[in-house]
């Protein structure tokens, strides 16, 4: 697979290789095969990351500023929960908070909420729709991660 990747981008069909959601561990080791191969590496790395699940911050997000491997981050509002869509009650708001059973599942605990209530009474004080607070706060954390951890 990975000769096959480095074929399109031999081939300039493609530009950058991107991964998503491997651990820290299987990324680092996938990036060593290429390297010693002589392969086109991969560039970007997309990965779950938000204020209710900042587990990327031991190991990839480190691991990748150290690389110089892009990050784009999926899920920032959470599957909404940041926006609101689970009320602490756990009666789902919208279309979408009924039909996710991963939003229900994988956010919701008692950490979450406190993440969810300081991201609330900050995006009350600034008078910003949640949804556009729950992404303003996500992009200051990840700037100070960023300014905490400069590529070296």
């Amino acid at each position: 697979m990975l000769e096959a990747l480095d074929h399109v981008v031999r081939q300039g069909k493609v530009h950058y290789l991107g991964a998503c959601s491997p651990t820290a561990w299987q990324f680092a080791k996938i990036r060593e095969i290429q390297n010693a191969g002589g392969l086109a590496r991969f560039s970007v790395m997309q990965n779950l990351y938000n204020l209710a699940y900042r587990e990327e911050e031991r190991e990839m997000i480190p691991y990748c500023v150290h690389e110089g491997v892009a990050l784009v981050p999926w899920s920032p509002i959470a599957r909404g929960f940041l926006a609101g869509a689970l009320p602490r009650d756990r009666e789902a708001t919208g279309r979408r908070a009924h039909q996710d059973k991963v939003l229900t599942s994988d956010f919701g605990s008692d950490a979450d909420y406190a993440v969810l209530k300081a991201q609330f009474t900050e995006t009350e004080q600034v008078n910003l729709t949640f949804a556009i607070g729950a992404i303003n706060v996500w992009n200051r954390l990840a700037v100070g991660f960023r300014s905490a951890h400069p590529a070296g």
